[in-house]
């Protein structure tokens, strides 16, 4: 009876998460603001394409110099790994199942504009970060930002950083991970956990360069295998692409009839899932940026910030959109199945073992995120408690995991998407007030 209840309670907070937190309300406050500030800049994220290519290009080959600070190749990589995670199959794939082919041109717009809004709250985490001299590091985060946007306001800095790690303990990836290594290969679920969490507090110890190391090689093997793969796939269904870019357009403003087990969807749906998708998946708005480029080497918040800008078309407008591409072109978005199994049928029918193959590309995906989520939560903790603030942090991150573990992925799914939704109000509205601080051209960066 207790389970009955938790179900229909975790399947309400999870509803209203999708439609409202990450659906309609931040569509509205993503494209509002995101437009105003882009007309600001005259649009920079296309008449400044060629500096952010160029920022790019140089930051990434910038070498590590004595002075306090990460590289920023380290510093992007742990923040796309935080970016490119489960996420990127799960949730919008379930996009795709439950919006239809439309929610894909929603999830290019809310990437688009989206863009300035994750550059904008980098840059604000930038300007307001400090040294602090006598543990010879950077601090900062969203929370300082927010408390100059709302100085009046003087708890919600303090909610900000309690929101920002409870979302940053990724126990939804961890489960999934357990979950695709107990089915597949029947290992025994509690000693995997235990590993698990060993294996990623031993990341955690070697701090943001020790993170950055390892998503610097495992995330270029994700990226490489599945574009080859979906490529490959691509070139066998060659024919369908062009009908499918004019569903695409088609059902993003008329909806799309029930289809197989496809039930239907109409415009507004499209809408909603192609924005949450983007949003979740992009890390728009919530803040995990600014808690990981605050590290950086770099004493140029422009420089600095285009990262976010590349990580953000690589995150959701690569990946995701192959993701969706992927999982409409092979049809099994209209199928009942599970939404984390889709994309494992559509490239099952090209690609023989998957079930074996497909548990490994999971975990490349979570345990990135999860290390570098784990690792943004670091300043929130010191920021509440900073005398014992990382300790507590940990022991509190461990049990999660290993709580959660034991419980459906959908548990852990809400707390983390409630939370990341409230953070996402938070900062638009802290980025909203402190605009005009914020510097867009990039010619003199």
């Amino acid at each position: 009876m207790f389970i009955d209840y938790l179900d229909r309670a975790i399947l309400a907070i999870d509803n209203f998460g999708a439609e409202y937190l990450w659906g309609y309300g931040a569509l509205f406050c993503i494209l509002s603001l995101g437009t105003l500030l882009s007309h600001k800049a005259n649009w920079f994220q296309i008449t400044q394409i060629k500096h952010i290519f160029r920022l790019f290009k140089e930051s990434l080959r910038q070498p590590k110099t004595d002075g306090i600070g990460t590289r920023p190749l380290h510093i992007f990589f742990t923040s796309l790994g935080g970016c490119v995670g489960i996420g990127n199959l799960a949730t919008v794939a379930m996009a795709a199942q439950i919006g239809g082919p439309g929610a894909l041109f929603w999830v290019w717009v809310v990437a688009f504009i989206g863009m300035i809004l994750k550059y904008s709250e980098v840059y604000l985490a930038l300007t307001h970060r400090f040294l602090d001299k006598e543990n010879k590091k950077f601090m900062g985060g969203s929370m300082y930002f927010v408390a100059k946007a709302f100085p009046k306001f003087k708890a919600l800095p303090y909610i900000t950083a309690l929101l920002m790690a409870i979302y940053s303990i990724e126990f939804y990836s961890f489960n999934i991970i357990k979950d695709s290594f107990v089915s597949n290969f029947h290992v025994n679920p509690t000693i995997f956990a235990l590993t698990m969490i060993i294996s990623i507090f031993y990341a955690i110890r070697g701090g943001i360069e020790r993170v950055g190391r390892i998503n610097t090689v495992i995330l270029p093997i994700f990226v490489v295998l599945y574009l080859g793969m979906t490529a490959y796939i691509l070139t066998q269904c060659s024919d369908q692409i062009l009908p499918l870019l004019k569903t695409i357009f088609y059902s993003a403003w008329n909806g799309h009839a029930a289809a197989t087990g496809f039930a239907g969807a109409t415009m507004l749906i499209a809408l909603s899932r192609g924005a949450s998708a983007a949003a979740f998946s992009g890390d728009i708005g919530v803040g995990y940026n600014s808690l990981i480029h605050i590290e950086t080497q770099s004493t140029k918040p422009a420089q600095q910030a285009s990262l976010a800008l590349m990580s953000i078309f690589l995150d959701t407008i690569l990946i995701c959109s192959t993701t969706m591409v992927l999982v409409l072109i092979t049809g099994v978005w209209k199928t009942n199945a599970d939404s984390a199994l889709l994309v494992q049928n559509a490239l099952s029918l090209h690609f023989p073992y998957m079930e074996y193959f497909m548990p490994f590309m999971i975990f490349i995906l979570g345990y990135s995120t999860i290390i570098s989520y784990l690792l943004s939560g670091l300043p929130t903790a010191e920021f509440l408690a900073p005398k014992n603030g990382k300790k507590i942090f940990f022991v509190i991150a461990a049990l999660s995991f290993f709580f959660f573990s034991f419980f459906k992925a959908e548990y852990a799914f809400a707390i983390t998407s409630l939370a990341g939704g409230l953070l996402l109000y938070i900062h638009i509205a802290a980025i909203y007030r402190l605009r005009h601080e914020v510097q867009y051209d990039l010619k003199n960066a």
